[in-house]
């Protein structure tokens, strides 16, 4: 499979030289999972994003977050992963690669190629307690024809519990093992929601014009009663349908497969290693891989929650055929990292002509995961548009000239050894472009010496991408102007008073914000 690691920049042309700083990209998945009101515990739910609605049971922003520390607390692992992509209602409207067999990448391809990736190879560093994690397989795609009381316009999770056990006693579900996962795919105009956690409003996945504070993408679970023909408690991945709404909450790549993909991959990564974390009712077992500040594997990599998380959070792949998937990344013990890491560091820096020479370091994890190449892309329109590829071994690539004034975004991709033809991947990235302007207000202006013949100093002020050519000292005698490497100015023979100082940062785009203060000599 070919690893796709993204890193992505923006900037602005201003001048036609400027210094740009990496950039990183808006956060992507909220607060982690729900937590259980009775236990504490996170319990497999992830959010939606903060642009429809952060959850108010995440975590308050800390000044130092402590670091991750995912444990093993001795509860039961997923061996040999056995999905099977279950369709609520044979009536309902689905994603077509969700209901059918269709190319490209219907969704039971797309789990298979996720196994077979170097992200599922990356779930055996998680083999503990005697569990020793293999690879995962798809089983098929079946139809059930739920009950009255779970097939409503809203179907609550203990609705969906009991229609599970029912199906599987009916017969309709195969007989399941301690590896069986049932990925729950809900129709469209379903709305999936669990009283039983106790939030207000209730946890519900999301809907257009509700209030979707507490809302999730998908959730992961282990039934609280058991299976009586077989005596386990059954594993269930909840994926409510991807329409355009849960797209801009869920999976940051555009479309509605992306979406489901990058939602299923979390949950199954979380399921294979933390199977009954909604049956456990503190940090023992039934409890499996968990860290008592961010929850499981997938929840330390959602951008803006642990320390461990960074800009990039979901990554593509493409199998042997082409077709591009996508995943989240994951928090690996070996690594102590969230990969499949994107190569690192990207920074920028101002060549002659109006160009720019783009740098940056390989993956963190390139020693297990090998990049055999960097496709460079630049935004065009809504769509990315490739530049050029560059072999292992280069770390940087010089721009070409662009529009004085126009904004270009860069992105990065470290390439796996399939990645042949890297122009075909035109997924769009999240990125912010970055306000290049006149420099801002030096941090502190103060009296270095007073009397008559009084100095005064200051610190460098922000160039805001744009490097300062002087600073300009407003006070007696008018204004003077001096190099860009001095942090100090004084008068001679002046007379005793109070003077109004004024010091100011200049680049190539004009005179910046000023700072003031009094010198009483």
């Amino acid at each position: 499979m070919a690893l796709v690691r993204r890193f992505v920049i923006a900037f602005t042309l201003i001048a036609t030289t400027l210094a740009v700083a990496p950039i990183s990209r808006a956060d992507a998945a909220g607060g982690g999972s729900r937590i259980n009101p009775s236990t504490g515990l996170r319990v497999g739910f992830m959010p939606m994003r903060h642009a429809v609605g952060r959850s108010t049971a995440s975590f308050a922003p800390r000044s130092s977050p402590p670091a991750v520390n995912l444990q093993y607390f001795g509860g039961p692992l997923v061996t040999s992963a056995a999905v099977e992509n279950v369709l609520w209602g044979a009536s309902g409207t689905y994603l077509s690669q969700v209901a059918l067999p269709v190319a490209p990448g219907d969704i039971n391809t797309a789990m298979s190629d996720m196994f077979a990736s170097q992200w599922g190879k990356n779930l055996a560093s998680y083999s503990a307690g005697g569990y020793t994690i293999g690879a995962g397989t798809v089983t098929g795609r079946t139809s059930i024809t739920p009950s009255l009381a779970a097939s409503g316009t809203t179907v609550e999770d203990s609705a969906i519990q009991a229609e599970l056990l029912s199906q599987i006693a009916a017969g309709h579900l195969g007989t399941p093992t301690a590896n069986t996962i049932y990925t729950l795919h809900f129709p469209q105009g379903t709305t999936v929601c669990d009283a039983g956690m106790g939030a207000s409003p209730e946890a519900c996945s999301p809907v257009q014009g509700a209030d979707n504070t507490n809302a999730f993408c998908g959730y992961h679970g282990a039934t609280s009663a058991t299976d009586p023909a077989t005596g386990l408690h059954i594993l269930y991945v909840v994926l409510p349908y991807a329409d355009a709404y849960y797209q801009g909450g869920c999976g940051p790549h555009s479309g509605a497969l992306n979406a489901t993909e990058s939602v299923a991959s979390h949950e199954l990564a979380e399921t294979i290693t933390d199977p009954q974390v909604s049956l456990a009712t503190g940090p023992q077992a039934p409890l499996g891989w968990y860290d008592l500040n961010y929850g499981e594997n997938g929840d330390i990599c959602q951008s803006g929650l642990s320390p461990a998380a960074n800009s990039v959070e979901s990554v593509n792949y493409q199998d042997g055929s082409g077709t591009w998937f996508s995943v989240q990344q994951i928090f690996t013990p070996q690594w102590k990292a969230c990969v499949p890491a994107p190569p690192r560091g990207l920074s920028v820096a101002q060549t002659p002509g109006g160009r720019f020479r783009l740098t940056w370091a390989a993956p963190l994890d390139a020693s297990q995961n090998p990049v055999h190449g960097y496709a460079i892309f630049r935004l065009n329109g809504n769509s990315w548009q490739y530049i050029t590829q560059v072999g292992s071994t280069t770390l940087s690539y010089q721009t070409g000239a662009y529009t004085l004034g126009s904004t270009q975004t860069f992105n990065i991709l470290g390439l796996g050894q399939d990645a042949t033809d890297p122009s075909s991947e035109k997924q769009s990235n999240s990125s912010h472009a970055v306000a290049v302007s006149t420099p801002g207000a030096v941090t502190w202006i103060r009296t270095l010496r007073g009397g008559t013949s009084p100095v005064i100093g200051w610190a460098t002020a922000p160039a805001n991408y744009s490097a300062v050519t002087k600073y300009m000292i407003t006070g007696p005698g008018g204004s003077r102007y001096v190099s860009p490497s001095a942090r100090s100015f004084g008068w001679s023979n002046l007379r005793r008073g109070r003077y109004l100082i004024t010091v100011r940062a200049v680049n190539r785009l004009g005179t910046g914000t000023a700072r003031s203060f009094y010198l009483v000599n």
